[in-house]
């Protein structure tokens, strides 16, 4: 049975969930099977990516400049994980040292070569694939002499828990805080940190996430349509008794009757922190003048108006509002 090379990396990855990591395994794995040149690619790739993780993983602050070449970064990750031995960080410094620059000779995706050099043999991608397999091995075995720092650490919370043996602990933990839930403000409450749900299920379950924002999405859409109809109708009310009451103050000639106006509102803008309200829409009105008359005139037209309107909102019932009547102008655009 042929060794799988790429052990200790899918290990080092499960223990931190690292995506990037996964799919540079992977890309290396696909490439070994065909014994493909590029597997000396992704392979340093992922020896290069372990290093810099464990320091990372030791030091919160770390920073990847994307400069540092391989075998001074594997010179501080041996010292991050605390191998003891000076030769054996000597050593393995100088393997680091040997893939990078294996790596610079026999690459065909990293660097442009000539094109009748020869490609590296099937033999070299074994053995260069199983040297790296054995440097993360190595930077493996001694982080789990290290445990890591619950404050900081990334390890993934299964994994910490198995590692540390923290499953006892963690039941204990489970049945003795204090968790209440304010289903108004939609909080969660474990010994007074606030958590959302929404936060929870994204870190947690990000399909469940994906789908309960979805809903969401269209809850509110179908909340926003109905308000916005309910906002347009109390609207149209309000402008038609205006026009009931006021339309026709200056009007003088006798004997004169009218349909009730039509009014529509087409749109409207909020200013919610302010209470404010433009409408935009029109109005359409007719009258019979000289009613008494058998020579009569009808008389019709629409005006483009707009409404300004200042409002109260309930918050506990935002959809209900009061509006104060003394503040409502109707203002005319045009006559058509």
């Amino acid at each position: 049975m042929n060794h799988n090379p790429f052990i200790s990396a899918y290990a080092f990855e499960k223990r931190f969930g690292l995506p990037r990591l996964r799919l540079t395994i992977e890309k290396a794995e696909l490439a070994y099977a065909m014994y493909e040149p590029e597997t000396i690619d992704w392979c340093k790739c992922i020896v290069e990516t372990v290093c810099k993780h464990i320091l990372k993983e030791n030091n919160p602050d770390y920073v990847d400049d994307g400069k540092t070449d391989l075998a001074p970064l594997m010179k501080e990750a041996l010292k991050a994980v605390d191998v003891p031995d000076p030769k054996i960080r000597s050593g393995i410094t100088s393997i680091a040292y040997g893939i990078a620059e294996t790596r610079n000779k026999d690459s065909v995706a990293g660097h442009g070569k000539a094109g009748d050099k020869p490609l590296i043999s099937k033999t070299e991608i074994q053995i260069f694939a199983s040297v790296c397999d054995n440097v993360v091995m190595v930077l493996l075995a001694h982080l789990d002499k290290k445990p890591p720092d619950i404050r900081h650490t990334t390890v993934v919370f299964d994994q910490l828990e198995s590692l540390l043996r923290l499953g006892e602990y963690n039941r204990i933990t489970d049945s003795s805080v204090e968790v209440t839930y304010d289903q108004d403000e939609g909080l969660l409450f474990i010994d007074g940190k606030e958590l959302r749900p929404s936060e929870i299920l994204y870190h947690f379950d990000r399909e469940t996430y994906a789908a309960r924002i979805q809903q969401a999405k269209e809850s509110a859409a179908d909340s926003t349509e109905d308000r916005a109809d309910a906002i347009k109708q109390k609207i149209e009310s309000l402008v038609y008794d205006l026009l009931l009451e006021h339309w026709y103050d200056d009007y003088n000639p006798n004997h004169f009757e009218y349909e009730d106006p039509e009014v529509w509102i087409d749109s409207f803008k909020e200013n919610l922190e302010k209470g404010e309200l433009t409408a935009f829409g029109s109005v359409h009105r007719e009258m019979r003048v000289d009613v008494s008359s058998d020579e009569y005139q009808t008389k019709s037209g629409a005006d483009e108006i707009v409404v300004h309107l200042y409002w109260m909102i309930d918050e506990e019932n935002p959809d209900d509002f009061e509006v104060d009547s003394d503040e409502l102008i109707l203002e005319e655009i045009d006559w058509v």
